[in-house]
């Protein structure tokens, strides 16, 4: 085992036929949902963008940050340093530049596989894993590549960065410590079994929190690399851990939703749902959020793990929900994008896209971005659920957008990673 380098844990605080998916499970388009919720339209005409545009492009967010810790508060940064944007996973930002309609600012297009993972972005860095076993930096201005590491799997995970590190996980069972900079490897760990990492990382405190298709949910130390603790769950952990106060937040493909203590490993409580959980949580005002394959959202206490509410779809919920403004914003295999109020799992709206939803909401001035495996990234307004804009790549768009610096970042199974900003 080899040891941590870094010292703290401050980082950037429409298809309408049926269709079949392999990506490491076999995932089908799910059943329709209903059609009895009505959308609720602004008065005017719906912005769509189809096709593809490339532009040159300059970006430049050169600016200092730190984690943003309260629960449910958006990032007060223009960075997006980890999954979800913050420790709560909330994928809420306070960016407020960002203002549909967007046009193309760039596209890298230099991998060998498709993009799965949110990028993350820090400084003028987007850092992002692709299915083709490699990790990727590259240039914020230009989307040039800076640098590429190869692990020894497909990558599913999105990476921290913090300290000058990039840590990221592999489905070959490894956690990979990398200088930020060149990408040159700091450390390794390896779980032992070579189960896949579906997880993405947090850290906090000087500890390391990830899950592992092995069944456990770890802690490193990041002082030396050494264990801090493990927890076993009962089946595989693709959840990306929550880190909220004293507790970390995760599911497991037991059915199980669990609390622990983040310090020593022991289980707080736990809350059984009707299927795997597959997806993150996201922690607001002392609630925690998570979709199950039971076909729910649920809202249960931080606390205490008791159910708050629970809100039906028609099919799996694996996409993270964006929590901001009162409001839950998420996706399901139904094909639907669902807006439920935060108080009560009362419905606001839906809108019914060509195909499944596995992405999970971004959440930025107003907007909720989330991508669908018909191919398109959409702009919802939270309020209405209006799509006020919309971008067809060239296949299937199951990665979480990442806004920084007044632009929209996300991947997609053409292969690239897609950088919009405003078209005025």
């Amino acid at each position: 085992m080899l040891v941590f380098l870094s010292s703290a844990a401050n980082g950037l605080t429409l298809l309408t036929s049926r269709c079949y998916i392999y990506d490491g499970d076999w995932l089908s388009t799910g059943r329709r949902a209903d059609r009895e919720v009505k959308m609720r339209w602004r008065n005017g005409a719906v912005l769509v963008l189809s096709g593809l545009c490339v532009v040159a492009a300059t970006l430049s967010v050169r600016t200092r940050w730190t984690y943003a810790q309260q629960e449910g508060k958006p990032l007060s940064s223009p960075g997006w340093p980890m999954f979800r944007g913050s420790l709560d996973r909330c994928g809420a930002s306070k960016d407020t530049a960002l203002k549909p309609p967007l046009k193309l600012r760039w596209r890298f297009s230099g991998a060998k596989s498709w993009f799965v993972g949110s990028p993350s972005v820090v400084e003028d860095t987007v850092y992002a894993g692709s299915w083709d076993n490699t990790v990727y930096a590259l240039d914020a201005d230009t989307g040039k590549e800076k640098w590429r590491f190869t692990t020894g799997n497909h990558v599913f995970a999105t990476p921290l960065v913090a300290d000058g590190v990039v840590y990221i996980a592999s489905h070959d069972g490894t956690l990979y410590a990398l200088d930020a900079k060149t990408g040159q490897k700091r450390w390794v760990f390896v779980t032992g079994t070579g189960k896949e990492i579906r997880s993405s990382a947090a850290l906090k405190d000087g500890l390391l929190y990830f899950g592992s298709f092995d069944r456990y949910l770890y802690a490193l130390k990041q002082a030396d690399g050494a264990l801090a603790w493990k927890f076993a769950t009962g089946a595989y952990v693709s959840s990306s851990p929550a880190l909220v106060g004293d507790a970390v937040f995760f599911g497991s493909w037991d059915r199980n939703v669990y609390a622990l203590d983040r310090k020593t490993g022991k289980e707080l409580w736990r809350f059984t749902t009707g299927g795997p959980v597959f997806g993150s949580p996201a922690v607001a005002d002392g609630v925690v959020y998570i979709g199950s394959d039971d076909g729910h959202m649920y809202a249960l206490k931080a606390d205490t793990g008791g159910e708050v509410w629970k809100f039906k779809t028609g099919d799996n919920v694996r996409g993270s929900a964006g929590v901001a403004e009162g409001r839950v914003v998420f996706g399901s295999y139904d094909n639907c994008v669902y807006a439920l109020a935060a108080k009560d799992g009362a419905l606001l709206w839906k809108y019914e896209t060509g195909a499944i939803v596995r992405s999970g909401a971004t959440i930025a001035n107003g907007v909720a971005y989330i991508g669908s495996y018909d191919q398109c990234e959409y702009g919802f307004d939270i309020r209405t659920g209006e799509v006020v804009w919309k971008h067809e790549a060239n296949s299937i768009v199951d990665s979480p957008a990442a806004v920084a610096g007044g632009r929209l970042y996300f991947g997609s199974h053409d292969r690239s990673i897609y950088c919009f900003e405003n078209e005025r």
